[in-house]
């Protein structure tokens, strides 16, 4: 697996060729499958947002390089490239998550956005149980992202270093992401080893 990390470049956005919304997750979705020959879930792709400072970055996970053709002229720049690092049971690894914590409301039958730090932090234990041991896992934040117009979703932010305790059940989830709303920027698992 790649990650492939690009720099919006604030500066240039009014001159670029084309407009991109980073607001709108549904408009980034369907950038990013238009970059590729495939879809999203058949170039096993997950992307996140992150800011740092006042600079924005954008962290793409594909299991091939991403191309670069278009990068510029959507207004970014590129930063670096790299294969995620191997993992072994029993390495130790800080993550960072930002994903959807919904479960099934038993009444109506529709999703729900976790409303307590206690629901949440237990769902995220359930996502990893036999993949990662004990975690000192906390949420860094909860916000909405736009999806499309005026509909969003919530999303929680974790982080928090933990124990590889089944290398392939983690390779697994690094590939397939953790929850729901992958199109939107949700679910990519950032690691590095300690």
């Amino acid at each position: 697996m790649y990650m492939t990390v690009l720099k919006v470049n604030f500066n240039t956005l009014e001159k670029q060729e084309y407009f991109m919304d980073f607001e709108n997750r549904d408009f980034l979705h369907k950038w990013l499958t238009s970059q590729v020959d495939t879809s999203r879930e058949e170039s096993r792709m997950l992307y996140s947002l992150q800011y740092s400072g006042n600079e924005l970055f954008f962290y793409i996970q594909s299991d091939k390089p991403f191309p670069k053709k278009n990068i510029e002229k959507a207004g970014m720049a590129f930063v670096k490239e790299f294969e995620l690092p191997a993992v072994h049971n029993g390495d130790r690894i800080m993550f960072k998550l930002f994903c959807s914590a919904h479960k099934i409301d038993s009444k109506t039958g529709r999703q729900r956005f976790l409303q307590s730090d206690e629901e949440r932090l237990d769902w995220l234990s359930r996502k990893t149980t036999g993949i990662l041991g004990e975690t000192n896992a906390k949420e860094i934040r909860i916000s909405n992202i736009m999806i499309k117009d005026k509909i969003s979703v919530p999303g929680v932010e974790f982080m928090g270093i933990a124990t590889v305790t089944n290398e392939d059940a983690f390779c697994d989830m690094v590939i397939k992401g953790v929850g729901k709303c992958k199109n939107y920027g949700m679910g990519l698992v950032m690691y590095k080893q300690l």
